[in-house]
């Protein structure tokens, strides 16, 4: 879209990113597709391997009071608390709901 002559804001538009996101186009201005594919990926690395997924599935699969929890309804905090006891990593509800979409 950016090489089309898009601008930053409608490419983000198209394609559902804020636009602070466009990192692309001083690469791309500068050197083309070629410095675009140059470009380090800068998103931080996963947390969770695809195991410990499976596992977070597997919990989540069954009812919550077999997880110590009084009533039978999931919430993104409480799959955020047995993820965290199960591996012993935090996660904002936010990155809760991510993983949850993403199994």
């Amino acid at each position: 879209m950016l090489l089309a002559g898009k601008s930053c804001a409608e490419a983000a538009l198209a394609v559902g990113v804020v636009r602070q996101t466009c990192i692309w186009k001083c690469p791309l201005d500068e050197g083309g597709l070629d410095a675009l594919r140059s470009v380090r990926e800068r998103a931080r690395p996963a947390q969770l391997d695809a195991a410990q997924l499976a596992s977070v599935r597997a919990a989540v699969m069954q009812s919550p009071t077999e997880h110590g929890f009084a009533t039978e309804l999931w919430t993104l905090k409480r799959v955020g608390a047995v993820i965290e006891g199960m591996h012993g990593v935090r996660f904002g509800q936010t990155q809760v709901w991510r993983i949850l979409s993403s199994l």
